[in-house]
């Protein structure tokens, strides 16, 4: 009986062990990539189409300042090998209607296709639900106007009350981890929708912060002095190479 035992369970054992080897290969390197970047300025929404392009000039890539999102977007293109634009734009097309502006429709989902990241269900018993005025938005944007219909978005979330040393113990090392303030009510968005992110390690992220720059810093210490946020949503990282 012991024997057949030992068959059975043994390949299973080895498959999460083959797991934990790539997580714990990709943590350290993913940890030091970002580090690497303590310490770098905050400028708003730094990266665009290029020099030629007719809504954002910005430069298609520059590490010298960051937001939040193009310091994820470039830590992930560096740890996994993704190009960095196949992140940033649907199926890497470099034009500003096909970026991931919107984190729950367009920048997770695209993601999750290129196995950059994967949903994480511990914990997440809460969930957003916010309405877009997507025309509304571009010619905000843009000064175009298109007619396009408001679309709805929603995420399982981690109710801020019930995140804790607890629940980040239990979370993979490392993840995504996405901030959601609710009630957001202006011209384009009623409802709740993620604001930030950054890259969690246990009870430490590293973030680029409006005010602090690229820093290291408690989750909790965060979440603390951030009374806005109303709930997380927690991705793992994927072990794509």
């Amino acid at each position: 009986m012991k024997k057949y035992f030992l068959i059975f369970i043994v390949p299973f054992l080895l498959m999460g062990c083959s797991h934990y080897s790539q997580l714990s290969t990709l943590n350290p390197q993913l940890y030091g990539i970002a580090s690497d970047f303590i310490g770098t300025p905050y400028q708003l929404d730094p990266l665009g189409e290029g020099a030629d392009a007719p809504i954002d000039s910005d430069p298609i890539y520059r590490t010298d300042v960051f937001d939040c999102t193009t310091f994820v977007e470039t830590v992930l293109s560096r740890t996994t090998g993704t190009d960095l634009q196949k992140i940033r734009y649907t199926g890497g097309n470099i034009d500003w209607f096909y970026r991931n502006h919107w984190m729950e429709r367009d920048w997770i989902p695209n993601a999750v296709e290129l196995g950059l990241i994967k949903e994480v269900r511990y914990g997440h018993t809460g969930r957003t639900r916010a309405i877009v005025n997507y025309a509304e938005w571009v010619q905000y944007r843009t000064g175009q106007d298109i007619y396009a219909y408001p679309f709805s978005m929603s995420k399982r979330m981690i109710p801020r009350a019930n995140f804790n040393s607890y629940m980040t113990a239990r979370m993979p090392n490392p993840s995504v981890i996405f901030f959601v303030r609710c009630n957001v009510q202006n011209d384009f968005v009623r409802g709740d929708m993620i604001t930030h992110m950054g890259f969690l390690f246990r009870d430490y992220m590293i973030h680029a912060g409006r005010r602090t720059g690229v820093e290291r810093i408690n989750i909790h210490d965060y979440m603390r002095a951030n009374r806005g946020f109303c709930g997380v949503i927690v991705y793992e990282i994927g072990t794509r190479n």
